[in-house]
């Protein structure tokens, strides 16, 4: 029944707006990591973003940073993940106002930076981070 009602709930307007919203909140984020060199895995427009982190120590460091500084994120590691396919990843919310979405951007980048997880600084790395966004992306160009 719950998810009935939810469901009904997302067919209306306001519903749609936060749909919306929340698209627009990954996406921002999403690129803003990525232009900063992060390697990203995922679907360009999913509000769950991994970040590959590939270290032991830097996945440590990195999210106790991001406590720190107000931010949550979630380490996943061995033997969730191969030993070199450590990530976190974060979760975006339709709730997050655009002032949340680039202070969060921004300070994850300050992170990333001082942690040396910027594995792509200076490399275009594909939107979305994976074979299936990039096959997406290319249908998109054919149309």
């Amino acid at each position: 029944r719950q998810a009935i009602v939810a469901l009904r709930e997302l067919d209306k307007p306001a519903g749609r707006a936060r749909i919306a919203q929340l698209r627009r909140n990954s996406v921002t984020i999403r690129q803003r990591l990525a232009d900063a060199g992060f390697v990203l895995l995922g679907p360009s427009d999913s509000p769950v973003i991994p970040i590959m982190i590939a270290h032991p120590q830097k996945m440590s460091t990195f999210s106790r940073e991001c406590l720190r500084r107000g931010l949550a994120v979630v380490a996943v590691g061995y033997p969730a993940t191969p030993l070199l396919g450590l990530r976190v990843r974060l979760c975006i919310s339709a709730g997050f106002s655009d002032a949340d979405v680039e202070s969060a951007a921004t300070k994850m980048i300050e992170i990333g930076r001082q942690v040396s997880i910027d594995y792509n600084k200076g490399h275009k790395q594909p939107q979305g981070g994976d074979k299936e966004a990039a096959a997406a992306a290319a249908e998109k160009k054919e149309e």
